[in-house]
């Protein structure tokens, strides 16, 4: 996945946009923990365990540690729909400015919001100044039913493993019934639709040849596009989001998104320098030197990126979905739906692809109580409760008959009217629980009735939010979701994804790791951009400095953390 963003956190935010579209809280007593797992058991009853009799009103302090979020209004129906039913009021405390500082300020004071957002960068944080309250105790069969059956089959994985104990409420990766994706989220070397039907709607290239093949004709035919010059293929490379510069190897060899290492046979293993790679960058600057490539690319910042994606003449990148969904949306307003772009699974000779990948558990994101918090056990309770099918519901798809509507067979489907409301950011913030349900546990998949756990899973729906263009185009290929130009999902490893191991901070791991990443950046860019003859030099230089750098101190870690999952990962394990 590239890194720093909750994969799958990462995965559903433009399905959600196309189509749907947290002081007092006071812990009464020391709640330990227990390191056994759940086992077993019948499934929660499905009635609310929130009391028949008002409980005191609560409110809660919640930190947001993304950026962009807003307060709610205080006429928002479902937040006032949580307080009549769990007693509970919030008070948001949203990001503004940097994050480490935040975090940093907050650890330096122990003085914590109720409840946090955590994520695969702030966890370790939070971790290790024992600012998280573990919920072994509390999330109990007896305690709060729907969600010990929500976790109990993936406990073992959600546990922190250097102490055993459940401390974030995952709020990702966990399905039930049957879980489809219309639009493909992660990654892909993207190509525009114009280009695939001016050469005749051919089967999508699955190999760089035949990609860039396809991108040069059309270059040739369409040096501008309305009126700027075309770029054939863009590649960002700023800050976290460098794995569309660095990550495209490792698919190329048929491996899934584990990041910036592979699993080979249960050993961590570097791709950035193998030959592979090399043949990768290598053409890369056979394409630069050929004109296909921005040359601007190596200095794009994101605004930058997505403004050259909005303008719809970028033909082909390498990215994942989440990350330049936004440039999508602006060019489907535009009705320049054949400016958009579907995914190509290209490998190199001999590998077979894997692109597309089944949900994984999103360890080490989500809510989680701190500290800080009088009343876990109400906290508790709010989000049990919220797990019956009767509150999902209403955090996925809002309510029936403004949000949503229901035909004679009890098919959820939104009117031209919600599904525009739907994606109005303003409407959201003044009607919906956006932000207890994006980063909750929820039900992701199908609902006892069958319907899906929000409007963008909804088959019927994704395809009536489509233009006539994306339809005529899917027509074309058979195809009925973004999602089909890709081979269907194997099972995941029990061990994967590798990202989302973290590596403790100023550790030997992790230092090298950041020199390997550094000297990525250094050179990558360098060798792309290479004059004719140079290539070789350039990449020469590059493996000398990588191959001095002690990359085992890292990759020992992830092997070790491999074998602990292996042996840890299952839901009978001890």
């Amino acid at each position: 996945m590239g890194n720093k963003k909750s994969l799958w956190l990462r995965l559903l935010v433009t399905a959600v946009a196309l189509c749907l579209v947290i002081a007092g809280c006071g812990r009464e007593a020391d709640t330990g923990s227990s390191d056994a797992s759940p086992d077993e058991s019948t499934p929660a009853e499905e009635a609310s365990t929130a009391p028949e009799e008002p409980l005191e009103p609560l409110e809660l302090t919640v930190f947001i540690s993304d950026p962009g979020y807003q307060n709610p209004p205080a006429d928002n129906p479902i937040y006032q729909m949580i307080a009549d039913e769990f007693g509970i009021t919030f008070k948001w405390d949203l990001l503004v400015g940097d994050k480490d500082q935040k975090i940093g300020v907050m650890i330096a004071g122990g003085d914590y919001p109720d409840i946090t957002t955590v994520d695969t960068y702030s966890n370790p944080k939070f971790m290790e100044a024992g600012a998280l309250l573990p919920l072994d105790d509390l999330i109990t069969q007896e305690n709060a039913p729907n969600l010990y059956d929500h976790y109990k089959d993936v406990w073992n994985i959600c546990k922190n493993p250097d102490d055993g104990k459940f401390y974030v409420m995952a709020n990702y990766g966990i399905t039930q019934g049957d879980y489809q994706t219309m639009t493909w989220e992660g990654v892909g070397f993207w190509i525009q639709k114009a280009v695939l039907e001016d050469a005749g709607y051919p089967p999508l290239p699955t190999t760089l040849d035949e990609y860039f093949g396809l991108i040069e004709a059309y270059m040739e035919k369409n040096p501008t596009i309305d009126g700027q010059p075309t770029i054939g293929f863009e590649i960002l490379c700023e800050g976290w989001r460098d794995f569309c510069l660095k990550h495209p190897p490792e698919h190329l060899m048929g491996y899934p998104n584990d990041g910036d290492c592979i699993d080979v046979d249960g050993v961590a293993t570097m791709f950035s320098n193998s030959p592979d790679a090399k043949a990768y960058y290598q053409k890369l600057n056979e394409e630069m030197l050929k004109g296909v490539i921005d040359p601007e690319f190596f200095s794009l910042t994101y605004d930058d990126y997505m403004a050259k994606l909005s303008q719809g003449r970028v033909l082909g990148m390498f990215d994942q979905h989440w990350d330049f969904s936004n440039a999508e949306l602006n060019l489907r307003n535009a009705n320049q739906d054949e400016r958009t772009w579907v995914p190509c699974e290209l490998t190199l000779p001999g590998y077979t692809p894997h692109y597309q990948d089944l949900p994984v558990v999103n360890v080490n994101t989500g809510f989680a109580i701190t500290t800080s918090c009088q009343n876990p056990e109400r906290v508790v309770q709010m989000f049990d409760g919220m797990m019956t099918e009767e509150w999902q519901k209403i955090l996925g798809w809002g309510l029936e008959g403004k949000d949503y509507s229901v035909d004679s067979s009890g098919r959820f489907f939104l009117t031209q009217e919600q599904a525009d409301q739907n994606n109005d950011t303003a409407y959201r913030l003044a009607n919906r629980a956006y932000e207890i349900w994006f980063y909750g546990p929820k039900i992701e998949g199908t609902y006892s009735d069958g319907n899906a756990g929000s409007p963008g899973f909804q088959p019927e729906v994704f395809y009536e939010s489509l233009h006539q263009y994306d339809k005529d185009f899917l027509a074309k290929y058979d195809n009925m979701c973004w999602s089909d130009f890709l081979t269907p999902a194997p099972p995941n490893k029990v061990t994967y994804p590798l990202w989302q191991i973290a590596i403790p901070d100023a550790s030997d791991a992790s230092m090298a790791k950041a020199k390997w990443e550094e000297t990525g950046t250094k050179y990558l860019p360098r060798a792309i951009l290479a004059d004719a003859g140079q290539f070789d030099g350039i990449w020469d230089e590059y493996m000398s400095e990588l191959n001095a750098i002690d990359i085992q101190a890292y990759t020992d870690v992830v092997t070790e953390q491999l074998a602990w999952r292996e042996a840890n990962w299952s839901p009978d394990a001890n």
